[in-house]
């Protein structure tokens, strides 16, 4: 699997799409940009020396239009003078050198290096540990950051292992601070197919009710744990009922979801943690994309189902049940035959929030919507709404080996 490679072509992707609306003008104004900032950079190192602290500034300038402008290596090359500068006066383990860090791990995962992302992620938690005494919400935040890391890159049990150790000392931070680690552990727990995902969403929503001025509004707290018990299949407490509520679209529940939808026989190398390719494919081979909303899929899926032009979109009306079951589905639109199945059988294997009347009670309901086949790779966060994490789901299942044919 190479979810690090998604990672980087999520970031990729968005460059590629900007650059097309950069015209000519920009490009020559951002050319004039760089030769000032050469121009004032030679000028204080004649004035104040090469290891002057005033470069740090223009350096991080230059460095980052040298980012925005795909020069990832040479913006590298810049940062790391940054961080020279910090070490050189303040020393090597100083808190300063976090930006400059922060600022390589972005132009590494534009160029792909997976090893190095790495490799800086850790000394970023390190330099934090050093820096910081625990509890320290800087510390703190350090340590999210990895989880995070961890995560995304489908390593579930260490990722969890880090929020766990997070939340220790979130509480000294404010509720804010614990609801960000009680949500990143649901998302973790969700894309992982362990259970209890809805355990930390339910003691989120406890702090949301205990602390309104956490920034987080109750009715979006409830819908969330509301639609994680159902992805759980779990009962849903009378006193959480929604009252005239649509219908709702929530995507797949595992990723054994996918992997059955693609007809792969279940096998011993897919069961619990996903597999991280640190580099063992073939060099420059590009991350499968993500495309499709809200029905996600494997770019290379889509590829095979369609042989050719990939359609815009297409309208999808269904009736969801007031058990959520999907029934009645009506796919219009010119696309081949094989896709419209290929939705269709998706639909069946997704869950559904049911409709809510004025009295709470689920009832069955009409569901509209257009499906696009653009690439989705924006990926999602533990802030997003629970409603979206199907997405990250199929895209983290998209990068397991051999996952991409039917």
């Amino acid at each position: 699997m190479n979810i690090y490679k998604l990672l980087a072509g999520i970031i990729v992707l968005g460059i590629c799409l900007g650059a097309r609306t950069a015209n000519a003008n920009d490009f020559r104004s951002l050319l004039a940009a760089e030769k000032q900032l050469l121009h004032r950079i030679s000028q204080m190192e004649i004035d104040h020396g090469a290891y002057s602290t005033r470069l740090y500034t223009p350096l991080k300038e230059l460095g980052e239009l040298l980012d925005k402008t795909s020069r990832h290596e040479e913006a590298i090359e810049v940062f790391r003078r940054m961080q020279h500068l910090v070490h050189r006066h303040y020393g090597v383990h100083d808190q300063k050198q976090i930006e400059s860090v922060d600022l390589m791990i972005n132009s590494y995962a534009k160029l792909g290096d997976f090893n190095s992302i790495d490799k800086q992620q850790h000394f970023r938690y390190h330099v934090a540990k050093k820096a910081f005494d625990n509890p320290h919400p800087d510390l703190t935040t350090a340590r999210i950051k990895i989880a995070d890391w961890y995560r995304n890159t489908g390593r579930f049990t260490q990722a969890l292992a880090w929020y766990e150790e997070s939340l220790e000392s979130a509480s000294d931070m404010g509720p804010y601070a614990q609801i960000r680690v009680l949500r990143s552990e649901a998302l973790t727990q969700f894309l992982s197919g362990k259970c209890c995902a809805s355990e930390a969403l339910l003691e989120a929503l406890e702090i949301v009710s205990a602390h309104p001025e956490s920034g987080m509004e109750m009715s979006r707290s409830l819908e969330d744990l509301i639609d994680m018990l159902t992805l759980e299949r779990k009962r849903i407490e009378t006193d959480m009922a929604r009252y005239d509520g649509p219908p709702q679209y929530l995507g797949f529940a595992s990723s054994r979801d996918v992997l059955k939808l693609m007809t792969l026989k279940s096998s011993p190398e897919l069961g619990g943690e996903l597999y991280v390719d640190f580099g063992e494919r073939e060099p420059g081979a590009p991350a499968v994309a993500t495309v499709g909303y809200p029905i996600a899929m494997c770019g290379t899926t889509l590829n095979r189902l369609t042989r050719s032009t990939v359609p815009d979109s297409l309208s999808i009306e269904l009736t969801v049940t007031d058990t959520g079951k999907p029934q009645n589905i009506e796919i219009t639109g010119d696309v081949p035959i094989k896709l419209k199945r290929y939705l269709r059988e998706s639909l069946q294997r997704s869950l559904f929030r049911s409709a809510t009347d004025e009295n709470g009670s689920t009832v069955s309901g009409t569901l509209k919507f257009t499906q696009s086949f653009q690439t989705h790779n924006e990926g999602v966060s533990s802030r997003d709404e629970v409603s979206t994490w199907s997405h990250m789901l199929v895209a983290q299942t998209c990068q397991i080996q051999g996952l991409q044919r039917i």
